[in-house]
């Protein structure tokens, strides 16, 4: 509201540089703006000012939305405020709404939300995979590639400086429900193997099953990948973040399912493959 106050007098003194100051004469100050109010579009003030004038905004632009900047512009304005009280001017500073304002709101419930999140999805997932195996060890073996691409992801996203927003948080629980089909299959296959008692050692059972299921993962993988990722192209950038997101997630689910994983059975060797094969 200053801004406009020091333009109002500075137009009255026929642009005089000297005047683009704030009237000392209240009265003056309330005939600009009354001046002002019937020769414009009903609202202008709205952004600035309250209808009664009993609350002014101060508005300071951001050279972008991105959760770190809004953090830290939130950050610093908390503590100038606790350094400069100004309770013995009738004077009281408060914290507004705004874009800022809802994103910083809904960047705080995602940072709250987001570990709750994914051990919830975590969980479900661990429970369905022990209906399927009928063992503890079978869930925890396929959520470690899962929490792998999901911990890859997100730090590539701190890497680029790209935002944590609520469409990214709810493509982390997403990609969780879709690459573990992937391990599922893997697993599955390997698991079929071992029962077959057909293979000696576990490097022939592996081979026999990257060989069939694991070429199968693969170009499904980068086939489903490739499909999303033309959303990058979008000019809609929700779209395009999704795609990048969800093809990334997708495509390091799929590398952790055919590496991560028979790696992580070879060094444990868990009992629902091993008791049931030959495997020296």
């Amino acid at each position: 509201i200053t801004d406009y106050v020091k333009g109002l007098n500075f137009a009255m003194f026929s642009a005089d540089r000297r005047h683009f100051v704030i009237p000392e004469n209240n009265k003056t100050i309330a005939e600009y703006l009354f001046l002002y109010e019937i020769s414009t579009f009903p609202g202008d003030f709205e952004p600035v000012v309250t209808l009664d004038y009993s609350k002014a905004n101060i508005k300071v632009e951001l050279k972008d939305h991105k959760s770190s900047t809004i953090a830290d512009i939130l950050s610093k304005t908390k503590e100038w405020i606790k350094n400069n009280p100004t309770k013995k001017d009738g004077i009281k500073f408060m914290l507004a709404g705004g874009d800022i304002g809802m994103l910083a709101a809904i960047n705080d419930i995602i940072s709250r939300s987001i570990i709750p999140n994914i051990l919830f999805i975590s969980t479900l997932i661990f429970v369905y995979i022990y209906f399927i195996f009928g063992s503890v060890s079978a869930g925890l073996l396929l959520l470690v590639p899962l929490l792998f691409s999901v911990l890859i992801v997100f730090g590539i996203f701190g890497l680029t400086g790209m935002p944590l927003t609520t469409e990214t948080l709810s493509l982390a629980a997403l990609s969780e429900g879709l690459g573990v089909n992937y391990g599922i299959y893997v697993l599955t296959r390997l698991y079929q193997e071992a029962k077959r008692r057909n293979h000696p050692t576990y490097k022939e059972a592996l081979r026999a099953t990257l060989i069939t299921s694991g070429k199968a993962v693969f170009f499904s993988g980068m086939i489903v990948s490739m499909g999303i990722f033309v959303w990058l192209f979008s000019d809609i950038r929700l779209q395009a973040r999704l795609g990048l997101t969800l093809g990334l997630t997708l495509i390091i689910n799929m590398v952790a399912s055919l590496v991560l994983l028979p790696v992580l059975i070879s060094i444990f060797k868990p009992k629902f493959i091993f008791d049931k094969s030959n495997f020296k």
